[in-house]
């Protein structure tokens, strides 16, 4: 069965396609039998959208190279300064935030002012210059070579990106549409058999890097007392459905370390919107797992403003005053 190598994917701007294929044709050799290099031109296919193709060209890549060359004239604090195109700074991002840097690098002509995002500003690139005279592939075949090498390095010491096949890519792209849907406050209705119930106002976020979500509150009594903090240390998104590691910080424990459960939420998405949901988590102490105690959620999506801030930034008699409201008209 033939080996399938790992996908090295070229990206920059229109006008640096002269940059891009001496890359390819500096890479091609260096990498022969290692991995495919592949140049943006022909990878963006034309029934797609352009955020489409590229979500499809992240998923089959394990590596990227970004060249930045200076395409665009930026005006910043009253001086003008050349830099890259806008979409390749937000390609470094994607890349960046998809394979992580051990996998992306860039390439930057450095002999030019290239006014650059300041997050970048202590990134270690394979810089170029371009003196007059001197061809491109020749100034670029140091950094090609630090790149090599490099990607030698990392296909030998780390574990391969699983591709993923036209099925599974559909799978994850409809659960990041989930995850966009379920973004957003929500208030947490906790109920178990022995205590009165209680209310979290909670955070969905949407986790990129992982094609997941995040997941943040804190708890509050029948009496709206703050009594607990909660995050997710990962989830996992399913068919209307998140499962994720539930660690809670609980104000009136004797430890202050974050006690671990598991907790599953069901979302109703019968409408355009989705607004509720229902699940349950199980609290439990690793040193007494006799005591685990399972709790019943219900969620409500809070698209008051005002809740918001008052959870927030509101004081601690405007807080509890909102929570002990939520409770008696849920």
């Amino acid at each position: 069965m033939e080996m399938v190598l790992p996908i090295v994917f070229i990206a920059s701007a229109s006008e640096g396609l002269g940059v891009v294929d001496a890359v390819q044709t500096l890479l091609n050799p260096a990498l022969h039998g290692v991995a495919e290099v592949r140049p943006w031109p022909g990878t963006f296919r034309l029934t797609m959208a352009y955020i489409e193709s590229l979500e499809r060209i992240l998923d089959l890549s394990e590596f990227a190279v970004l060249v930045l060359t200076p395409d665009d004239k930026t005006e910043s604090r009253g001086s003008e300064r050349l830099s890259p195109r806008d979409n390749v700074i937000f390609e470094l991002g994607l890349f960046f935030g998809r394979l992580g840097r051990n996998r992306s690098f860039v390439i930057v002509q450095h002999d030019v002012d290239l006014k650059l995002p300041t997050d970048l500003l202590g990134l270690e690139t394979a810089a170029f210059s371009l003196p007059p005279g001197q061809d491109v592939k020749t100034a670029l075949a140091s950094a090609c070579a630090r790149i090599a090498a490099a990607i030698r390095q990392a296909i030998n010491e780390l574990p391969r990106k699983p591709r993923l096949g036209d099925e599974e890519r559909a799978f994850q792209t409809a659960m990041r549409k989930f995850g966009d849907r379920i973004a957003g406050t929500w208030w947490e209705r906790i109920t178990t058999r022995l205590q009165a119930p209680a209310l979290s106002f909670l955070r969905i976020e949407v986790d990129e890097v992982h094609s997941s979500v995040a997941l943040g509150g804190k708890a509050y009594n029948s009496n709206g007392i703050h009594v607990a903090t909660w995050r997710s240390a990962a989830a996992r998104l399913e068919p209307d459905r998140v499962v994720y590691v539930r660690q809670c910080q609980r104000l009136d424990a004797k430890t202050t370390a974050w006690l671990p459960g598991l907790a599953e939420v069901t979302f109703n998405d019968s409408s355009d919107a989705i607004v509720q949901g229902d699940g349950k988590f199980w609290e439990s102490d690793e040193s007494r797992p006799e005591d685990t105690v399972i709790k019943f959620v219900e969620l409500r999506r809070s698209p008051d403003e005002s809740d918001s801030l008052t959870m927030q930034k509101g004081s601690d008699k405007d807080r509890q005053a909102l929570v002990r409201e939520k409770l008696e008209n849920w």
